[in-house]
């Protein structure tokens, strides 16, 4: 804020993200110990960065906007990474799936571009997730078993990004070109579904 007004809008990437990073590092040495330590440390500083976010872009949006951003790109980060710190593989994969859908969404009601790729790679890493699930998960009951439930809202969550691209107003060609893959991504997770399921207990 004391710098001048050509200089006011930078920020100190050292600072601004060396500080959580390291900071988050000295937390997990001190929390190995306890059960979920981890995962709520990461969901406490989700929870602090937002805060810190809301308020710089509520009194300096202008000035400070930047740097509000920045705080609320780490927050979502360590809320992201809380979620498989706490919960198995398919809870996992299911709200990174939403997560995704959802800063597909917000990017393109604001028009920027990295809230939306930040979207698309949880996709795939939320399909990954699903993935080591299904080996490592024992048979369930049909239809309301965490592995079918994850895999449609893998399928919902892509079908949505597609249909978020297509309404799009301005975008690189590149990811116009994510329409078609969302579309078929979200048609194969959704009929694997039900094939899988219905296989499953036919057998």
């Amino acid at each position: 804020l004391r710098q001048p007004a050509e200089r006011r809008g930078r920020v100190d990437a050292t600072l601004v993200l060396g500080v959580p990073l390291a900071s988050f590092a000295l937390q997990a040495g001190l929390v190995r110990d306890l059960e979920y330590g981890l995962a709520w440390s990461a969901l406490a500083a989700a929870a602090f960065y937002g805060s810190l976010a809301a308020w710089v872009l509520g009194r300096w949006h202008a000035e400070l906007r930047l740097l509000g951003e920045s705080f609320l790109a780490i927050g979502a980060v360590f809320a992201t990474l809380a979620i498989p710190l706490a919960l198995d593989a398919r809870w996992t994969a299911g709200l990174w799936a939403l997560e995704g859908a959802a800063m597909v969404w917000i990017g393109r009601r604001q028009g920027r571009l990295a809230p939306r790729v930040f979207g698309y790679l949880l996709q795939p890493a939320a399909a990954l997730s699903l993935l080591q699930a299904v080996w490592e998960a024992p048979p369930d009951l049909p239809l309301v078993n965490g592995l079918f439930v994850g895999a449609l809202v893998a399928a919902v969550s892509g079908l949505f990004a597609a249909w978020q691209i297509r309404r799009l107003a301005q975008a690189p060609a590149w990811e116009r070109w994510l329409y078609p893959a969302f579309l078929a991504w979200g048609l194969v997770w959704w009929y694997g579904a039900w094939i899988v399921q219905i296989a499953d207990q036919a057998g």
